[in-house]
């Protein structure tokens, strides 16, 4: 089972708007999976997927079960998007928020790990508030 899944935008359809596809989603993509069989990562996924909602930031991309947002990816971006992966080390500088978000559910970008980061910020995952 994979501990870690990053969905990248490739959505190559503008309507409009700017897509990720042709921005560099499909860039990104090949990049972060070149990083990862060079490191020997197995057990984590890359998944290309249509449009994430933040067109305007794109290439966009979302780290599960992190829930951790990206915006404004680059191939450049690969080895520490590979970092987040693996070692669960967000890639501070291009943590997004949520779309539909509020302000106060941005993870914290402290460079700790992101299960860690996460549960201070927004307390335990299994619900606990830590009062008896």
């Amino acid at each position: 089972m994979a501990s870690r899944h990053i969905f990248v935008c490739t959505n190559g359809r503008a309507s409009g708007k700017p897509a990720c596809g042709p921005r560099g989603g499909d860039a990104v993509v090949a990049a972060v999976q070149h990083e990862l069989l060079a490191r020997g990562a197995i057990e984590v996924l890359v998944t290309t997927c249509g449009c994430l909602g933040p067109c305007f930031d794109g290439p966009n991309a979302v780290v599960y079960p992190d829930g951790v947002w990206y915006g404004a990816l680059a191939p450049s971006d690969a080895a520490a998007l590979a970092d987040h992966l693996i070692d669960g080390r967000l890639l501070a500088a291009k943590v997004s928020q949520r779309p539909g978000a509020s302000a106060d559910v941005t993870p914290d970008t402290t460079g700790e790990p992101a299960d860690d980061a996460l549960n201070a910020a927004h307390g335990s995952r299994t619900g606990n508030d830590g009062q008896s």
